[in-house]
């Protein structure tokens, strides 16, 4: 899985774990089946049944109303240019860089976790500091990196599908590789989602035309990077 610098097939109920308090970073979930008033998130093999204002095993997906929500949608705690070499990959593009990005949470509670910091936020008085990075902010900031690819590591990629297959549609569209580190936990449901997704273009002027979308983005991305730099040194200058 790498370091930002089998559970049962039995479906269970969630823990009681408060969903409430976070309406306002929302957004819809995949993979949530109604089941009167609770709804079941058949993401991955816990296939967790959430009550009202709850959340499930990996604390970032939980009911709203009804409906199954995230809340690490476009919130990452990690986006790091890595060596392709830490990926679990043996040969693929080796020397290049793979842009790699991961949000809170993690449906396991593996006790000697190297990245517990940010697997296990929100559990047991664990907090992590999350960013605002959308899905072609991810795109336009790997491309200013250098990257070959994009990669879905450090904590579990599964409770985060949503963020990932919206990144995942713009950069292979793009023509650039994406790579999933999950455990193994994944429901057949989301490992078809995920094929349909990471399908490249058959169209090279689709590709061309979301090529220079994409690189358009990076350059305002660069834009607005190199201002902030220039503001930076202006207000300590000012001092």
């Amino acid at each position: 899985m790498g370091s930002p610098s089998a559970p049962s097939h039995t479906a269970k109920r969630a823990p009681a774990e408060p969903f409430g308090s976070r309406s306002g970073s929302d957004h819809p979930a995949l993979l949530g089946l109604v089941d009167g008033d609770a709804v079941r998130c058949v993401a991955c093999a816990h296939r967790c049944l959430i009550r009202p204002g709850r959340a499930g095993i990996c604390r970032v997906r939980g009911n709203r109303g009804g409906h199954l929500a995230t809340i690490v949608y476009g919130k990452a705690v990690a986006a790091n240019a890595d060596p392709i070499e830490k990926k679990p990959l043996f040969h693929v593009y080796p020397g290049s860089v793979a842009f790699s990005i991961a949000t809170m949470g993690c449906n396991f509670h593996c006790l000697h976790c190297q990245n517990w910091a940010i697997s296990q936020a929100g559990r047991d008085g664990v907090t992590a500091q999350s960013f605002s990075l959308s899905p072609e902010r991810v795109v336009a900031a790997a491309l200013a990196a250098g990257s070959r690819s994009i990669a879905y590591t450090y904590t579990e990629p599964t409770v985060f599908i949503e963020y990932v297959l919206d990144t995942a549609r713009l950069a292979t569209q793009a023509g650039w590789p994406t790579f999933w580190s999950p455990m193994a936990t994944r429901s057949p449901r989301l490992s078809t989602s995920w094929l349909r997704t990471s399908r490249p273009p058959t169209s090279t002027s689709s590709r061309s035309r979301i090529a220079s979308t994409v690189a358009s983005l990076a350059r305002a991305w660069l834009r607005s990077w190199l201002r902030s730099l220039e503001c930076a040194g202006a207000a300590s200058g000012s001092r």
